[in-house]
């Protein structure tokens, strides 16, 4: 009875898992082709902007740099920032990551400006509090048997994700992708591995372009022991809990 209770949660999640297998390494492709081409956007090279407002400078950078830049009104007039806010810049080749970061930080707004990939779009807009991440710990130690690849029967599968050169108002970074199943080498540190199976499903199933690992700016987990330490947002945070929910009592 007790092996039963083990097997039937295995095989639901061998199932997921394999269905994951199928799927990822096209879907590798595409976050690393829309990774190179949001990359080389940022590296236009704008020849100038001279504006007095905000909304002006954005217009110059988005028709200098050929880059399409969606300004969040809503979350922007929240902000106190409108059609008419003063911003007086003056800028020469400069990139389009630099031009963002001086127009986004000037002392004449009020508020810090933060902007973000929508597909191949570039939105601006103030900090949306359901966007900024959290930290939340997941106890997991009841789990364990997810980790078992031997008992799964799983083979050890490293397909590589992509790399991350993600830049962003908000926390853009360099990171290098791990494998469906994490990587094959040791962990550095017995005691905290971010090579995890788990960890891997939870991205394949939630908001998998929000994760560092797979091109994202604001998802990542780490492994220590029996708990997951993840960086996501709220509403993502809720749906991990609600997916490790799942696991323990499975249909």
């Amino acid at each position: 009875m007790r092996n039963k209770r083990f097997v039937v949660p295995a095989l639901v999640a061998l199932g997921v898992f394999l269905g994951a297998v199928q799927s990822h390494r096209s879907a590798a492709s595409a976050y690393a082709d829309r990774q190179a081409r949001r990359q080389q956007r940022m590296d236009v090279v704008i020849p100038q902007v001279q504006a007095d407002t905000l909304f002006a400078a954005f217009d110059q950078i988005a028709r200098q740099s050929g880059c399409a830049i969606h300004l969040d009104t809503k979350s922007l007039e929240a902000g106190s920032i409108d059609a008419k806010t003063e911003c007086h810049v003056r800028l020469y080749d400069v990139t389009l990551a630099e031009s963002l970061t001086v127009v986004s930080e000037s002392y004449y707004l009020r508020t810090r400006l933060a902007w973000w990939w929508q597909g191949d779009t570039l939105c601006v807009g103030t900090a949306d509090p359901k966007r900024v991440p959290m930290l939340r710990v997941f106890d997991v130690s009841d789990l364990t048997w997810v980790e078992d690849s031997k008992y799964l029967n799983l083979p050890t599968m490293c397909f590589g994700g992509p790399a991350n050169n993600n830049t962003g108002g908000s926390g853009g970074g360099t990171t290098t992708g791990t494998g469906l199943f994490g990587s094959s080498a040791a962990s550095a540190s017995p005691d905290v591995d971010d090579s995890s199976v788990l960890a891997t499903f939870i991205e394949e199933v939630v908001a998998t372009d929000t994760w560092r690992s797979y091109g994202g700016t604001i998802g990542k987990i780490s492994r220590m022991g029996g708990r997951l330490i993840i960086t996501q947002t709220p509403e993502n945070q809720e749906k991990i809990a609600m997916l490790l929910e799942k696991l323990r009592t499975p249909d």
